[in-house]
C-alpha cells in the first residue's frame, strides 16, 4: 500500500516535471531516484544503476521492474499498469505526456483505494479473530 501511495506521488511529480522542466526520461528517473520519498520504489534505482542509452526505454524499465520485483509488494495488475505507463512515456508531445500521467494517476489512485478498503476489512477480521482466540483461551484456562 505504501508503494502504491509512492507511485501516485511519483506520477504526480512526473506530470509536474514534464510540464514545467521538460526533462527527458533519464533525467526524470534520476531526479526522482534521489528523492527520499521514493525509497520504496526500488525500480527507480535499478533503472539508474543499469542505464544503457542503447537500450529502448520500455525494455530497460521492464528489466528494472523485474530486478526490483522481489523487494516490491505490487499486485500483478499494478505491475502491468506500471509497465504500460512506461511503454508510452516519452512517445508523445508534452500535452500527451501530461494526459498520460493523469490517466495513470487515476488508475493507481483507484488501486490504492481498493487496497485501503481491503486493509480495513482485514483489520476488522484480525481484530475479531484475536478477541475470539483470547476468549477461547480464557475459557480453556477455566
Amino acid at each position: 500500500m505504501l508503494q502504491l501511495q509512492a507511485i501516485v506521488k511519483l506520477l504526480c511529480e512526473f506530470e509536474t516535471l514534464i510540464a514545467y522542466r521538460a526533462l527527458n526520461i533519464y533525467e526524470l528517473f534520476q531526479y526522482t531516484a534521489e528523492n527520499k520519498n521514493y525509497e520504496k520504489l526500488k525500480f527507480l534505482h535499478c533503472y539508474i544503476e543499469n542505464y544503457n542509452p542503447e537500450l529502448p526505454f520500455p525494455l530497460a524499465f521492464e528489466q528494472a521492474l523485474k530486478q526490483a520485483e522481489p523487494q516490491m509488494a505490487l499486485k500483478a495488475e499494478d505491475r502491468k499498469q506500471l509497465s504500460q505507463f512506461a511503454s508510452v512515456l516519452g512517445t508523445t508531445d508534452v500535452d500527451g505526456q501530461i494526459k498520460n500521467c493523469r490517466l495513470y494517476i487515476n488508475l493507481f489512485e483507484k488501486s490504492l483505494s481498493e487496497a485501503l478498503k481491503i486493509t480495513a476489512q482485514k483489520q476488522k477480521l484480525y481484530y475479531s479473530l484475536g478477541i475470539i482466540a483470547g476468549l477461547f483461551s480464557a475459557v480453556m484456562l477455566i
